[in-house]
């Protein structure tokens, strides 16, 4: 009776454990292209290694791809694009880098399960030599075990630039306190038993 409880309360511990380590976890695979094309569908986009450029690591991806042709529709354009494992009514938040080494028109756009979330003009215009800019998106839920997330891009004078792109889960972590009173618990169970014997 006393291992069943100790063993349960042992299994509470690790879930909250595991909940804390799975909210914070990189849902993408490859985020900062290290491993060039690893994980990704791309189209009007490059692999690109120059140190200095990226946000983190030597390899960005890169497009040179001009007009609102580019960034308007979902499969066509300029986009990189990654189908990751997401759980149903699940709330994500994504976050990407990105720099570009001209002024003038260029456009960011993020689809998310084949919607788009957002439509950014003029993202970080010449930015590359001062650093890349980092821009989220929250809140996005998942309609289903594997959702498709799609970004495009455009820089119409010369290039824009992209890394360390990643998901992570936003489920409600357990409050601190209660991970605590929960480890109470456990030493008093473990302090009970030793008594015990």
């Amino acid at each position: 009776m006393k291992t069943k409880a100790l063993s349960a309360a042992l299994g509470v511990v690790l879930s909250l454990a595991s909940a804390v380590a799975a909210a914070g976890s990189n849902l993408v695979t490859n985020g900062d292209f290290e491993n060039w094309s690893a994980g990704w569908t791309t189209n009007g986009m490059e692999f690109y290694s120059s140190p200095g450029i990226g946000h983190a690591g030597d390899l960005v991806i890169l497009t040179g791809c001009r007009g609102e042709n580019c960034t308007s529709t979902l499969g066509s354009g300029a986009y990189f694009r990654q189908e990751i494992d997401t759980e149903v009514g699940s709330s994500y938040d994504l976050s990407l880098w990105l720099s570009e080494n001209a002024t003038g028109t260029s456009e960011l756009s993020v689809f998310w399960n084949g919607a788009l979330v957002r439509d950014i003009v003029n993202p970080a215009n010449d930015t590359t030599r001062t650093g890349m800019v980092q821009f989220t998106f929250s809140g996005l839920v998942a309609a289903s075990s594997r959702t498709a997330l799609e970004i495009h891009g455009r820089q119409d004078p010369r290039f824009m630039f992209f890394d360390d792109i990643s998901v992570t889960k936003t489920e409600s972590v357990p409050e601190p306190s209660s991970v605590t009173i929960v480890g109470l618990g456990f030493f008093a169970m473990l302090m009970f038993r030793r008594r015990i014997r």
